[in-house]
């Protein structure tokens, strides 16, 4: 069971080889939204941006699977997929149409992306930066950030995490029921064979 809230993309990397249940938003759940924010706005053309952030080649997976989903109500183009490991790879967006960038990052990587998209002036009334939680963390706002930027936010604090407990162990007690009391199950053990007795026993 993980929490995790600000960095999503590196629970769902660990994900992929374990059973896991994750409490917070996922990195799907926060690209719908953000791609809710431009279908309402009727902005139809973005860019992507990304840092090297473990889970980066899942978040423009989950956008470009949602836009998939959407295209019958709405119609998307991505014009640009950045991935900024110096500040000059963001002359990409310079030379591009785009005026709204979705920006998934660490909150550290992004006052440096969007101090080096200032100076590029690709900042400002004419552009829109959204953004993930992990690039808002909290509340406190650098001044690195461009007014008017948008972004994915939710309670990430301990009492958070404490409320979601109890909801947690819920699910994944049905879900241990449902996979016991299913036949096709039968022959399929959930004992984990860890141990911390012996010499090379655990696995």
């Amino acid at each position: 069971i993980a929490w995790n809230a600000d960095n999503s993309g590196l629970e769902r990397r660990a994900s992929q080889s374990s059973l896991q249940l994750q409490l917070a938003p996922s990195l799907e759940h926060q690209t719908a939204a953000m791609l809710s924010i431009l279908e309402r706005y009727k902005w139809h053309r973005f860019s992507i941006v990304t840092s090297q952030i473990a889970g980066h080649d899942d978040f423009i997976q989950a956008i470009r699977e949602r836009i998939s989903d959407m295209q019958d109500r709405f119609k998307f183009t991505i014009l640009n997929t950045v991935l900024v490991t110096k500040p000059s790879d963001l002359l990409e967006l310079v030379n591009s149409e785009s005026r709204v960038m979705l920006l998934y990052s660490t909150r550290e990587e992004a006052t440096h992306i969007l101090s080096a998209a200032r100076d590029y002036k690709i900042t400002g009334e004419n552009y829109v930066w959204v953004v993930t939680q992990s690039v808002i963390e909290n509340l406190q706002t650098p001044y690195q950030f461009p007014v008017g930027m948008l972004g994915v936010h939710f309670d990430t604090s301990s009492d958070r995490l404490v409320n979601e407990i109890t909801t947690a162990i819920k699910v994944y007690a049905y879900g241990v029921d449902d996979y016991v009391n299913d036949p096709r199950n039968a022959n399929h053990s959930l004992n984990t064979q860890l141990s911390c007795e012996g010499v090379g026993d655990a696995r």
